[in-house]
């Protein structure tokens, strides 16, 4: 048992230490990415992204916020991937999810969003989530949660460790004393 537990901590660490992208190990970030990049997968997703209501809540937490006040709030990664436009689209700020095309203004063309910026829209069940950036917003947000998975599975198999030595000690203790 205490083998298998050691093998375990040292397969998480060195899963997390090292970023390795391997097609084999269902979880590993190209895994992850190639189901988000499927259609179909996507759709799913951003259905349920869209049913909880994140832009709603944040159109509707926002409503009084100035465009300066909105951009110093710090907005989760799904909330700034899927329910506002990438900076670099030029954008002039009416309300969380509803934006305007500033005509003056010359939009940087080297970005890698201009295809984002091209999938905005303004309407509440569309905004951004087609967008390259929703879709990165929720795989870091994917990849939070796992991380956060990862350390309560490794602190649980420590604490197996330190129980399984503690009852060791405690059975030689008894038998020779």
């Amino acid at each position: 048992m205490v083998l298998l537990i050691l093998m375990l901590i040292v397969g998480l660490g060195l899963v997390g230490a090292y970023k390795k992208e391997i097609r084999t190990i269902p979880g590993s970030p190209i895994w992850i990415r190639t189901k988000v990049a499927n259609e179909n997968n996507w759709n799913n997703i951003k259905s349920c992204i869209y049913e909880t209501r994140t832009c709603g809540d944040l159109a509707s937490s926002s409503s009084m916020l100035t465009a300066y006040d909105f951009t110093r709030r710090k907005l989760s990664s799904i909330e700034s991937g899927c329910c506002k436009p990438p900076t670099s689209c030029g954008m002039e700020y009416v309300n969380a999810t509803f934006w305007t095309e500033e005509e003056e203004q010359e939009i940087d063309n080297s970005t890698l969003n201009d295809r984002d910026c091209d999938l905005w829209r303004n309407q509440e069940n569309r905004l951004c989530y087609n967008c390259n950036a929703c879709k990165e917003g929720f795989l870091r947000t994917l990849r939070g949660k796992w991380r956060k998975i990862g350390n309560f599975l490794v602190a649980m198999a420590l604490l197996l460790i330190i129980a399984h030595l503690i009852l060791f000690v405690a059975t030689m203790w008894d038998q020779y004393g």
